[in-house]
């Protein structure tokens, strides 16, 4: 397969910066993929610096994933973040930002800026936690072309599912996500060679995992998700394995599952199921569920919209806040979370923060 080699490829400027991170990439890198950092010291001696970088890059495939300083200012020759940037959009290579520790807040600020079409580290993390996100991601990108080429050519096979490991009661909905169409994420033109088939698909199928379905709970939760929607104190569960012990059989085992940790909604549902009662007209919830688990009591979530008084009962999550918000003191408003993001609000008072900003 040559869609990629192997190689993870640095494009990082800064001697003390890259040997920051250097050391923890190489031991947390999956076997079988390799470190290089791009020679900056090289003088590009054409105009066209695309053309060159490109030549560059692909020796002789184009590598599994580019991770990229966001400032790039003390190179020595001409290339920049745009160059890079560019090259991975008009090849369908996985781009990965993060930012030097020592950045401006305006730089942190733009490297944060959500965008679909690349990965983004979080900037408050150091170079250890920076590198260990960075190998993960090239470890799910692995997984990913793999099990693409692996399916490649057989139509009875659902590939994303089979990546995602979904179960069968999730599978439809996934449709529902903006990038979620199989088609979308997976085809190609008339003329596209496997390769480039492979190379487009694994990098698209990749954004949108980490993205989207990672990013806005739905079919998937994450902690503080998973707390709302059992209505149960965040912190405490999220603070506290032996709450979240008993729903390990629901946790996501797919791509980039070593980012953090999400849970299969229907999974869930299946577990508050197992503990009803004869007397019960509803799964249980809150309380009900951690005390027929035989755990100690837990508070109930509150919701966290500032003009809620922080009542309780809150079984979405603000995805600007990062916290439970219920029903009630949040909205859903369209464009700007995927359909199938059905656990995902924003809460009142952020949004009347926000909306003056994006009205045109």
């Amino acid at each position: 397969m040559t869609a990629f080699d192997d190689r993870v490829l640095v494009f990082e400027d800064r001697d003390d910066n890259y040997e920051e991170i250097r050391a923890p990439l190489e031991r947390t890198l999956p076997d079988g993929l390799t470190l290089e950092r791009f020679n900056h010291d090289m003088p590009i001696e054409s105009n066209e610096v695309l053309h060159e970088l490109e030549d560059r890059v692909k020796d002789p495939h184009f590598p599994l994933l580019i991770i990229l300083d966001y400032d790039l200012t003390v190179a020595y020759n001409q290339i920049r973040r745009e160059h890079v940037r560019q090259l991975c959009e008009d090849h369908d290579l996985p781009l990965c930002i993060y930012h030097r520790i020592n950045s401006t807040p305006e730089d942190r600020l733009q490297v944060q800026e959500y965008e679909e079409d690349r990965i983004k580290i979080n900037p408050s993390k150091g170079a250890e936690e920076v590198a260990r996100d960075a190998a993960n991601i090239a470890k799910g990108f692995d997984q990913i072309r793999h099990s693409l080429a692996e399916a490649l050519g057989n139509e009875s096979r659902p590939a994303i599912p089979e990546i995602l490991d979904a179960p069968r009661n999730v599978r439809g909905k996934l449709d529902q996500y903006s990038w979620g169409n199989p088609g979308a994420l997976m085809g190609g033109g008339p003329n596209m060679d496997q390769d480039a088939l492979i190379r487009r698909s694994t990098t698209h199928l990749g954004y949108w995992i980490r993205n989207e379905l990672l990013e806005f709970p739905g079919a998937l939760l994450n902690s503080v998700a998973l707390a709302a929607y059992l209505d149960v104190d965040h912190d405490a569960l999220r603070e506290d394995p032996q709450y979240q012990e008993p729903f390990n059989d629901a946790l996501y085992n797919g791509p980039f599952a070593e980012l953090g940790r999400w849970w299969w909604t229907p999974k869930i549902d299946e577990i508050r199921a197992l503990h009803m009662t004869e007397d019960d007209t509803e799964m249980p919830l809150g309380q009900v569920i951690f005390e027929r688990l035989k755990l100690p009591e837990i508070g109930r979530a509150i919701c966290h919209d500032g003009e809620s008084e922080n009542h309780g009962g809150a079984r979405y999550y603000c995805i600007i806040k990062e916290e439970p918000v219920c029903e009630e003191h949040s909205k859903n408003p369209e464009g700007w979370i995927p359909m199938g993001a059905t656990r995902s609000r924003i809460s009142r008072d952020e949004l009347a923060r926000l909306e003056p900003w994006t009205l045109s």
